[in-house]
């Protein structure tokens, strides 16, 4: 390293968003920091109300947790839900916390992102698991038929379409039987429709068996989905599968739940899919509504709220697990 002559060091100590309290408890944590260039910030925000600090046993409790501070708060101060915002480390935490706000119609955004049933990955996992109920949607079958690439292009889908139109059948009846309904498709294409439909009803068979995280867990490894998804080593790569592993998550703990409630030792995946048609009902989007924000602590920077919840503060999710080990990180 080449130090510079005469180099002189300025150091930005005054905050200007945050009261003291906060400040004082941000420094006691940066003082751990090894590497750290010796500072103490400072606030003339004054004194401020105390951090409150709450533990959870899940993150099923934490969501119940906050979302009942938020009423509290909001009915004791006389403000709006959009002086709250909930901060967490990856995206894949907001699910836990949408979900409850659905159910206690607390009204939310998703800063600078999508709400979690929204974002790509999940809306193609749940595409699959819908033709293992009702092999005629056609809306998730088009989704998930060449993805991931399987050689069934959009050509091919079209002259299935036409076939279905003028027969008066849905897609799935002329993928059964290509042949049958005269789609001039070639003897490999029509292969790999079959090795598609083959996958469909395999899981379509086992789906009144088998419970809706085993079976859907197996689906997307046979189909591979999973593969495709974890073969991805940057930030967003690392997102998506962040994505996927709280999706099947959720899936574990609806079964659990169900069997808890109803004593019933089968959980279907169309019990998981009519729940989520339920939570993604209760998506709105109410124009200029003040909402809660949900966000990243990236996303916050900058950003000022009159509350704020930092959650999932826990070993490997904050820090995150991909930190340990490097100082420096």
């Amino acid at each position: 390293q080449h130090q510079m002559p005469e180099t002189r060091l300025f150091k930005l100590e005054q905050n200007y968003r945050s009261t003291q309290t906060i400040v004082e408890a941000a420094n006691s944590l940066i003082r751990h920091n090894r590497r750290q260039i010796p500072k103490t910030v400072f606030s003339k925000e004054g004194t401020g109300d105390k951090i409150l600090y709450k533990t959870a046993y899940s993150d099923i409790e934490e969501a119940m947790i906050v979302c009942r501070e938020i009423q509290r708060i909001k009915n004791m101060d006389g403000c709006e839900y959009g002086d709250f915002a909930i901060l967490y480390r990856t995206n894949a935490q907001s699910r836990a916390f949408e979900e409850q706000m659905r159910k206690t119609a607390i009204p939310y955004r998703i800063y600078s992102g999508l709400s979690f049933y929204q974002r790509k990955e999940i809306k193609d996992a749940i595409a699959y698991m819908r033709p293992v109920v009702n092999p005629t949607d056609e809306e998730a079958l088009k989704r998930v038929v060449n993805y991931p690439a399987r050689g069934i292009g959009n050509t091919t889908m079209g002259k299935i379409q036409m076939a279905a139109t003028k027969a008066g059948v849905s897609l799935w009846e002329v993928i059964c039987n290509p042949s049958f309904y005269n789609t001039s498709i070639g003897t490999a294409t029509t292969s790999k429709l079959g090795a598609f439909r083959s996958l469909v009803t395999c899981f379509k068979d086992k789906a009144e068996g088998e419970d809706a995280f085993t079976l859907t867990r197996s689906l997307l490894a046979e189909s591979g989905m999973m593969k495709d998804i974890y073969e991805g080593k940057d930030a967003e790569d690392v997102a998506r599968q962040e994505n996927i592993d709280e999706f099947l998550n959720s899936i574990m703990m609806f079964v659990d739940t169900r069997r808890e409630e109803q004593d019933s030792p089968s959980v279907s995946v169309a019990d998981f899919l009519q729940e989520v048609a339920l939570l993604t009902d209760l998506e709105s989007d109410d124009g200029e509504q003040s909402k809660v924000s949900l966000m990243t602590v990236h996303a916050a920077k900058g950003l000022e709220f009159s509350t704020v919840f930092i959650v999932g503060m826990e070993e490997n999710i904050f820090p995150h697990a991909r930190s340990i080990g490097n100082d420096e990180e």
